[in-house]
């Protein structure tokens, strides 16, 4: 899979607080965005240590929702209030199934041959909660799909954006690094460093 992430810290900031990667295990390709609350180094003490611990517990576990939930309680026992938005893809490699396993994550799109698909859930943050609320949304991917998924400084699940939209829609053909690029330039215009940003796109290749 081609994979490129993007970062942009806040305004003033010197540090992004959200946590990017990705990551091949069993036949299976991870990525995941996390998400601190807040922004800068405050944030970056939580979204950091989650990307860390999802990485390490999903190389050697499949069950994405059991390592939430053992994610959600480590978080919960750290001092003071600490807590992230974690959004995970998963795509098997080989039969191409794939899903999106959210909690409090900005929605994630799907590119295919100029066609959108939006995945959203409305679920709280990893750590406010005793219990873990996550949403898994199973998704079929194909040869050459595009996914892309951002932090809440680029859209939160209340902000349709009307740009980011046609943006994909029109600029379906690009590479995931000029996808990123393209994104990326047009959420600084239109959020003038607000927050903390961070996009991600990957091209599917199937075995």
């Amino acid at each position: 899979c081609a994979f490129s992430p993007l970062q942009t810290p806040k305004d003033g900031e010197t540090i992004n607080g959200d946590s990017v990667l990705s990551f091949s295990a069993d036949g299976k390709f991870y990525t995941c965005i996390c998400d601190g609350m807040g922004s800068g180094q405050a944030a970056a003490l939580a979204s950091k240590p989650a990307g860390v611990f999802l990485k390490n517990m999903l190389t050697c576990c499949s069950d994405t929702e059991g390592v939430l939930k053992m994610l959600n309680h480590f978080i919960r026992n750290q001092r003071g209030e600490c807590f992230t938005t974690v959004d995970i893809l998963c795509v098997d490699l080989i039969s191409g199934k794939g899903s999106f396993v959210k909690s409090g994550a900005s929605p994630s799109y799907v590119i295919r041959d100029g066609r959108i698909f939006r995945m959203a859930s409305n679920t709280p943050p990893v750590g406010i909660m005793e219990k873990l609320c996550s949403e898994r949304i199973d998704f079929a991917f194909k040869k050459d799909d595009i996914a892309v998924m951002v932090s809440d400084g680029i859209a939160d699940d209340s902000d349709e954006l009307v740009w980011l939209y046609n943006l994909l829609t029109y600029e379906s053909g690009c590479t995931p690094e000029q996808l990123c690029e393209k994104i990326m330039e047009r959420a600084c215009t239109e959020h003038l460093g607000e927050d903390d940003m961070t996009v991600s796109a990957v091209c599917i290749s199937l075995a």
